[in-house]
Formats: C-alpha cells, structure tokens, sequence
C-alpha cells in the first residue's frame, strides 16, 4: 500500500509540473494544493485498480471547510498511464456533499468516478448518478489562463522542471487510506475460511474477522473484490443483488 500511496503522490506531483508548464503553480501538500496567491484546493489521485474504469477517491468536508478551500481536482488515473483530470469548484462541492458518502466515523465524503464509454459519472446515494463529462479539464473557476489538457503515460515532463516559486514543503508519502481494513469473500471448509480470492493478509498477524452471509456473488474475481469493498467504499446498498446493473448496465433485477 505505501507504494500505492507513492503512486498517486507522483501523480499530484506530475499534474502540478505540468500545471506549471502552463503558468499556473500549485505547491502539493499530500492531497492538498495550494496556488501562487494562497489559495487551498483539494488534489485526490486514484489509479483504477483492481476494476478498470473505476476511481475512489475522497476529501476531508470539514478541513476543506477550514481551509476555505476553492475546490476539488480529481486526478483518475488509468492502467494505461492517462490521468483524466475533473474540476469541480466549491460552490458544486457543497451543493453535491450530502448525496455523497460519508465513511463510517470521518469527515470523509467518498467519490467514486465510473467511466462509461466516453462519458464519466460520479455515483451518488441510492444509485444516482452525476454526469461529470463536462468538467474534465475545466479548471475555469482556478484561473481563466488553464485550457484543458490530456495527460498521457507517453507525454514528456517539462525539461525546465519546476518554477522554484511553485515548490512546497516536501509531502508526507502516507496520507489516510482505506488499507487498514480488509474485505473478501470465503468459503467455509471443515469450520474453516478460505478466501475465494487473493486476500492480501500478512502472514502470522492475527484478525478479527466479521462474517456475513452472501446469497449470490459475481463469477468475476475483479467484481467480487469490488463488491466485497463495496459497503465500507459506500458504493450502493443494493449492489450485491444488482452488481450486472452497476458493472455492465445490465436492466435492474
């Protein structure tokens, strides 16, 4: 997990060179930035692994609160390398916060990006979803100067790095994550667990492990993990019985 947390750190860290390259300079403080004039935006970067298309990414509602913060970039990265880049200003945050998830005893609101063909939604409660498309690349409400821009895995960094007026106190590699709890489906054999899938347990450490029945789950090992995240992640209650809905579109069950 800390080299996940040293990937999405390298992500901020590439968008801001390039940000930067374009005359606009944001000082990277772990999931946080904040521009030449003082200004705090959130930064959360995600990669979509393990399901393709798929991004969780979340912020901190009463420290953006605190830092009056101007808004949101959310950084979504792909297997590939490409990094879509959505801005979402304060004003929206604010109006959208209640129908996002919250994590269980945090501040944290939960967004979870899907890609579906050319467009991107962001879920929200009750399997509703917002239409984001439009705001990839808009950073309109940061400063008018930002056009949008693609970044690939094959576009070259600026050779002049950057500005020295841009650069910030070095970042904490381990900003709060969602490892601390594992989730997976087991079989049980002869009064014992078994996972179905690759549990990631570290070897002797010791558990406490809380059971509950699953009627059906998905034959996909991909969508078994998701959906045996799915509840703490804050993805939809019914995406158990409806994963073929949420994962393929499928009509509702």
């Amino acid at each position: 997990m800390r080299a996940t947390r040293q990937l999405w750190q390298e992500i901020r860290e590439a968008y801001a060179r390039r940000l930067a390259s374009r005359g606009v300079c944001l000082s990277v403080e772990r999931a946080w930035a904040r521009t030449s004039d003082g200004r705090w935006l959130v930064l959360p970067a995600a990669t979509d692994h393990p399901r393709p298309g798929a991004w969780w990414l979340g912020f901190d509602e009463q420290e953006m609160a605190r830092r009056a913060a101007v808004g949101a970039i959310l950084l979504c990265r792909s297997a590939g390398g490409a990094v879509a880049d959505f801005g979402l200003p304060a004003d929206l945050l604010r109006e959208i916060a209640p129908d996002l998830a919250l994590k269980g005893g945090t501040n944290q609101r939960q967004f979870t990006v899907v890609q579906r063909g050319d467009r991107y939604v962001l879920m929200m409660k009750g399997g509703r979803e917002l239409d984001i498309t439009g705001r990839r690349g808009d950073l309109s409400w940061l400063s008018p100067s930002v056009q949008p821009m693609a970044m690939t895995a094959r576009e070259p960094e600026p050779a002049y790095g950057v500005p020295a007026e841009c650069l910030g106190p070095m970042p904490d590699p381990s900003p709060p994550d969602l490892a601390a709890e594992r989730r997976f489906f087991a079989r049980c054999r002869d009064g014992k667990l078994e996972p179905i899938d690759p549990a990631d347990l570290d070897e002797g450490a010791t558990y406490l492990v809380v059971a509950t029945s699953a009627a059906v789950i998905p034959v996909i090992g991909a969508e078994r993990r998701i959906l045996a995240e799915a509840r703490r992640r804050g993805l939809p209650a019914d995406l158990s019985e409806q994963h073929d809905h949420y994962a393929h579109g499928a009509p509702r069950r």
